[in-house]
Parts: C-alpha cells; structure tokens; sequence
C-alpha cells in the first residue's frame, strides 16, 4: 500500500515539472504585432487585464515600449471617481459622457492615437449610432480638480441616449490604434461598462388595470419634426436691381418635441439674373431644436436687366431626428426686386408775365426711361395769385413712352396789398410703383402778374379823341354859315334882275 501512495505521489511532481518546462520555452518566441483587449469595470478591479492575443509570443522589453494603460489613480473632468475606486461614465439630459486617460509606456509616432467606439447591437444598445472616430493628441491635462497636471491621451466621448432605453449594465469598445516609435502599428481594446438608470425598468410588474389599458390603448401617432422657412430677410429694405444683396432665411424646426441633427441645406434658383456669391449653395447645419429656429445667410448679383416682381429661392432640407431616422423637406424664400424709377418731366412754361384775370393754358409732357412701368402718374400746381382747374392726371406709362397732358390756369391776383408783382410756385409730381410705393418729384416756377393793358393806355388819348368831335363841329357849323350866306346873295341877286 505503501508503494502505491509513493508511486503516486512521484507522478503526480513528474507531471507539474513537465508543464512548467513547455510554458518557459513557449515565452522565449517573438512577434512583431499585437491585439490587446483591456475590461475596466466599476464593479470589480480584477476585471481589469491585460490579454495578449498574438499569432506569435513576443518579449516582454518590446511589450513595454508599445503599451497604452490607464490611468487609474487620477480623476479627469467629468469624471466622479478614478478607476481604481470603480469609475462609472455619467449620465445627464440623455446624454452619457465617457472619460477614458490613457498613458503611453513608450513612444508613439506624432503623439497621436486614432480611437473609436463599438456599442454593441443596434436594436439592444441604449446608445444612438453616430460615426465616434477620432483622433487624440497627447496633452497635460488638469487632474484631481487642477490639483495637478498629467501628460496623457484623454480620449472623451458624448454619447446620445435613445429615449426609449432600458436600466442595465452595457459594454462600450474603445478600439485604439497608433504606430509605435518604429512606425509598428499597434491595436488595443478597452471595454467600459456604462450603467444606465434612469431609462425604462424592464423588471417593473404592472398592475392588471394598465395591461388592459395598454391592450386596449391605441398607440398615438408619431409626428415627424418638419421643417419650414419661416421667413427671408434682406439687408436692404428696397432691393433694386444691379445691387448686391445679402439674403437671411430663418429655418424653423416645428416640431415640440423632436429636435433636428445633421440638416444639409441647399438653396438654388432658376432665375438667370439671380447669381449666387457665396462660396457654395450648401450650409451644414449640426443641430435645430425642439421648437427652436436656425438662420443661414447667401449673397447674391441682382442684375440691372432684372424685371421687377418678386423672385423665389427653393430651400431643400435634408436632416434626421434623435433617433437617427432621416427626413427631407423643401421650402421657398422670396425676393422682391425693384427696378428704380427713372420718369423725366418737362418744365411748366406759362409765360415770364401773365395779366390779372386771364386764363392760360399749360402743358405737361412726363417720360419714362426706367425699365418698369409706373402707376397713377398725376401733377398739382401751387402758386400765390395762380387757380388751377384741378389735378393734372397722367395714369400709367408704360417703360419707354411718354404722356402729355395740359390745363387751364386762371390768374387771379396776389393776396395781400398789391394784386400785380411776381409770383413763385411750385409742380407737385405723385406717380407709384409696381408694389403700390408712392413717390414724388417737385420743381419750382415763377412769373410776374401785370394789370391788364385796358388800364394802361394814357390819359391823353382820350382827350384827344373829344377835341377832335369838336373840330369836326365847328367845320360842319362854318360851312353851313357860309351856305346859309351865298344862298342869301342868291335870293337878293335874283329880285334885283327880276325888278
């Protein structure tokens, strides 16, 4: 019995040595790349390893070079505990914020680490798929509240939370590569657990009454976060054509609820007179939220040639939700543009001197050189002295014609002391444009205001004229006393030959 105890016992140490001796020549190998997979857990540090997974062994000096680890003994911003004493990311508002510090044990080229996440499956995951690659630089990064500094790669990450998410313990991947002093690309993975509370509890039981109700319950529609233009801004209060302008368009996400990520906005138009300035027709926009409004800006070349009337921008909106899901939608900006107004009018001629109490004619010609037409074209005289017969009117005149129009003007005397002296007035023009704008244009005239010419001729004149009726009498009684007398020496002459 003796023998057998002895015997086994002999090959129980026979075989311990056998093994120890095949783990000591494996070690002595070398390789030239690695894969090293990292869990760090708030739960438990033994979770904490460090597993090489190497096609071929490799010593330990070049392991050492090569290696990134974490910085387990300090605190980082956002971060309520260091890993030593069981980190866990934060959660707040939706949104998990993840903190990994990360110390090199050798040289890396550029100092500069590429990271990225993997979250798991897409329908289990709490997390909301978004590209998460980036790059991390070396860096002194304040520590344990600005107690101090420490040079390591800070890899951060904010991670958006879906709103139906479920309370448990998920995984998330770092995958971290980099090349090594030697320009030896290296690959690393460290997994951090994420506790999420403050989501659906997928253990709660519910009550009798709200299963019947959720069975019976229809499920309310869900509303897709529309957005609209809601307005089109220019920098000029009247845009003519010729000018350059610079267009605001306010972007309104409609939706209460819903914010809008990731929106490309595009904005074109048809208009050959309409051309663009801005560097691209496209403007990224990262995010519009619930209810909130977003602004882009384009510049554009009106050109001179432009025909007046109002212009549309087409706006198309490109975008997702929180959840991921895309949608698109379209809009209309709209322009008005003006051509100015260019209308020539003839000065008012009524005379350098006009009498008291006569009635002149005056005449109005009004010519359109502006490439639009204009509307309502009319004119108003005022002058002391001067009664118009009313408003002259012109109406529309097309862009290039001309309309003469004329009134009567009665002259009736200057107010004040004296009726006659000079006289100065002024020709109001009123005309509108195509958006019903009014405009005006006045010029001054003058004239003298004389008494009529029946008051002006001399006195003498008339004196004259009496003098000679008198004349005229005093010829017509001679001759008839010298008649009277021949016919008398007739009559004696004849009873002198009759006797």
């Amino acid at each position: 019995m003796r023998k057998i105890i002895y015997t086994l016992v002999m090959s129980f140490f026979l075989l311990l040595f056998c093994k120890s001796l095949s783990i000591n020549v494996l070690a002595k190998g070398d390789n030239k790349e690695e894969s090293i997979t990292t869990e760090a857990s708030d739960n438990d540090d033994s979770k904490s390893a460090v597993v090489n997974n190497a096609s071929e062994n490799k010593n330990e000096d070049d392991i050492k070079d090569t290696l990134l680890i974490i910085d387990n003994t300090n605190i980082y911003d956002d971060m309520e505990k260091s890993y030593s004493e069981g980190y866990v990311p934060v959660t707040e508002a939706g949104i998990l914020k993840l903190v990994l510090p990360l110390k090199a044990t050798g040289d890396i080229k550029d100092n500069t680490i590429t990271t990225g996440l993997y979250l798991g499956d897409g329908d289990s995951t709490p997390f909301i798929y978004k590209n998460y690659q980036k790059n991390v630089s070396l860096m002194e990064n304040d520590v344990n509240n600005g107690a101090a500094k420490v040079s390591s790669y800070l890899v951060t990450y904010m991670l958006d939370l879906k709103e139906d998410r479920i309370n448990g313990n998920y995984p998330i991947i770092v995958r971290i590569s980099f090349l090594d002093g030697k320009g030896v690309k290296k690959e690393q993975e460290f997994t951090i657990y994420a506790v999420i509370t403050d989501g659906i509890n997928p253990n709660e039981e519910k009550s009798t009454e709200e299963i019947v109700t959720e069975e019976i319950k229809e499920e309310p529609p869900s509303f897709v976060p529309k957005v609209l233009v809601k307005e089109t801004k220019c920098d000029k209060e009247r845009l003519l054509a010729g000018e350059d302008v610079s267009i605001d368009i306010v972007l309104e996400n409609t939706s209460k609820e819903k914010a809008v990520k990731n929106m490309t906005v595009n904005v074109s138009s048809e208009e050959k007179n309409i051309s663009l300035e801005s560097a691209s027709e496209s403007t990224y926009i990262e995010r519009i939220g619930a209810g909130e409004s977003f602004t882009v800006n384009y510049k554009y070349h009106i050109n001179p040639a432009t025909p007046q009337g109002e212009y549309t921008l087409d706006v198309t909106m490109d975008y997702a939700d929180s959840e991921g899901a895309a949608y698109n939608s379209n809009g209309k900006a709209i322009i008005k543009v003006f051509q100015e107004e260019k209308l020539s009018f003839d000065k008012l001629d009524i005379g350098n001197e006009v009498e008291l109490g006569d009635t002149v004619m005056a005449s109005f010609q009004v010519m359109n050189l502006g490439k639009a037409t204009v509307y309502n074209v009319r004119a108003t005289i005022e002058a002391d002295g001067l009664t118009p017969k009313g408003t002259v009117f012109f109406g529309n005149i097309e862009a290039g014609d001309s309309i003469q129009e004329s009134t009567t003007i009665e002259i009736t005397g200057l107010s004040g002391t004296s009726s006659y002296g000079e006289t100065n007035g002024m020709i109001t023009y009123y005309y509108e444009d195509g958006m019903g704008n009014e405009y005006t244009y006045t010029e001054d005239f003058a004239t003298v205001i004389k008494a009529p010419a029946v008051y002006n001729k001399p006195v003498e004149k008339k004196d004259d004229t009496s003098q000679w009726w008198v004349i005229m009498a005093v010829i017509v009684t001679v001759i008839s006393m010298v008649l009277i007398g021949k016919g008398v020496d007739f009559i004696k002459k004849k009873r002198s030959y009759d006797e």
